[in-house]
């Protein structure tokens, strides 16, 4: 496996480098056929906000270590101890599961941020119980209904944002418009014109399985 790996260093299609993934900047084109895509894409509504969570305590740890150099007193407050000793846990797990690849000069793709993205919403849900559960200084810790409010819509977004890209997932049917309207970066390199205009020029129904499609490893030659 470690020979297969570090053989793998020829350019592909659809590879990506580690400074792009946090930020969503590609995807990976696994199946096309029939005017329908499956793409590996993300849901932006949980990536984006993971990764201001790993960029909120990056900031936090900067300012927490100049006040410490200045002896502030921050670390007195168990509160500021917490949240820097359990979110930077955290935070270092991502690191561990995100910098490394950095020195792999092997095929990379998007699927490898997976374990990362997993710390980093880690995280993001850290600091909302900190914000909205723990610091008292907010004035939100005796209001518990605003914190399972925005955490309800919050929850509710990302399941609306899920569906808008699921035919990309799913290799549903979809139309140019629809597709060109949720395409928000110009990285994202699904193309849109792969659709009908219409729902209704979908006269056929999705075979019961891709067994007659080429293979995802023959098409697109992704290794893991």
């Amino acid at each position: 496996m470690w020979r297969t790996n570090k053989g793998l260093t020829e350019s592909h299609a659809w590879d990506s480098r580690p400074p792009s993934w946090p930020t969503l900047k590609r995807g990976i084109n696994f199946w096309g056929k029939d005017h329908r895509q499956i793409y590996l894409l993300g849901n932006p509504a949980i990536w984006y906000p993971s990764t201001l969570a790993i960029v909120t305590y990056v900031l936090f740890k900067v300012v927490a270590v100049l006040r410490w150099q200045r002896s502030c007193g921050d670390y007195s407050s168990v509160n500021f101890k917490r949240f820097d000793y359990e979110i930077g846990a955290t935070v270092l797990g991502w690191a561990f599961h995100y910098f490394p690849f950095f020195l792999m000069a092997r095929q990379l793709f998007l699927h490898h941020y997976l374990p990362a993205l997993y710390f980093a919403i880690m995280a993001m849900a850290q600091i909302y119980d900190f914000g909205f559960h723990r610091i008292r200084s907010f004035g939100l810790r005796n209001t518990p209904a605003i914190g399972n409010t925005v955490a309800a819509l919050f929850v509710v977004f990302a399941v609306v944002v899920f569906t808008l890209f699921a035919p990309l997932t799913y290799g549903n049917p979809w139309t140019q418009d629809k597709c060109k309207a949720v395409k928000l970066v110009d990285t994202w390199d699904f193309d849109c014109n792969t659709f009908h205009t219409s729902y209704e020029k979908y006269n056929t129904p999705l075979p019961l399985a891709f067994g007659d499609a080429t293979s995802t490893s023959k098409m697109v030659g992704i290794p893991p």
